[in-house]
């Protein structure tokens, strides 16, 4: 057995099976979380004046731009962050918005953002009365918005959710459904290996291959060799010649000149 063929073969082949075990195992140990969104809403309220002295919030007044004078003012935070995997699409709205009722007189939005990390478009939102409405339109995933609302008065937020099969709670009440850092590691690792035997075990068996592509082309094209023949002995008889040869079937015969 030739050593030179075969020790190709056999690297190749145990290459192409680690490969496959590792696509296995790695699919199998840690598989891919479920292609799904979920919805975290946090509402955070910052009061502008002192609370509890009342002999300094008779001193201090501030003012809106468009001349009254607020009470009790107060910056109402909404956070909206999609933990899932998938886009919050916007026919999850049952057409109707994400509502923010905030329970008191809404003085105006200060503040609009989405995260620049997700690059995508962010649901319409508005103020209507005391309320704040979201969307309908696409929630993507890992996409956060804030909204700074400014009211005056006693707040009593209250949310109602038109989304259909998603989960919506308080971020700190939730586990993103994210991978842990060493899983992306391992699955970033583990597909460049699989990648690597795959090319090694290709590697090995191309000369394999070409040499047996070779053989085939050349029986196929390779023409018959000419016949090889000896004369043995030659009689010549009035005017005929006659001759005796070795591999072939018959002699012959050549008149004489």
């Amino acid at each position: 057995m030739n050593l030179s063929v075969t020790l190709p073969i056999a690297l190749a082949v145990a290459a192409l099976i680690v490969a496959i075990v590792t696509a296995y195992f790695n699919k199998k140990a840690i598989p891919t979380p479920p292609q799904e969104p979920e919805l975290t809403v946090d509402v955070t309220v910052t009061p502008l004046l002192p609370q509890g002295a009342s002999e300094v919030q008779g001193k201090i007044k501030i003012q809106y731009e468009d001349g009254g004078f607020l009470t009790d003012p107060r910056l109402v935070e909404v956070r909206l962050h999609n933990i899932g995997t998938a886009a919050v699409s916007e026919d999850m709205y049952d057409g109707h918005p994400y509502v923010v009722r905030f329970g008191t007189k809404v003085v105006g939005q200060l503040l609009r953002q989405a995260n620049s990390t997700a690059g995508k478009s962010k649901p319409p939102a508005t103020l209507a009365g005391n309320e704040l409405r979201i969307g309908p339109g696409a929630i993507h995933a890992d996409q956060r918005l804030t909204y700074a609302v400014l009211v005056d008065g006693q707040e009593n937020v209250e949310q109602v959710s038109p989304l259909l099969n998603i989960d919506v709670g308080r971020a700190a009440d939730r586990i993103p459904q994210r991978v842990e850092p060493w899983k992306r590691h391992y699955r970033w690792l583990s597909k460049w290996t699989v990648l690597g035997l795959i090319a090694l075990a290709t590697f090995l068996l191309t000369p394999w291959a070409i040499d047996i592509a070779s053989s085939w082309v050349s029986l196929e094209t390779t023409p018959d060799p000419a016949p090889e023949f000896t004369i043995n002995h030659c009689h010549l008889d009035g005017s005929t010649l006659t001759c005796t040869m070795s591999g072939t079937p018959t002699p012959t015969s050549t008149p004489a000149r």
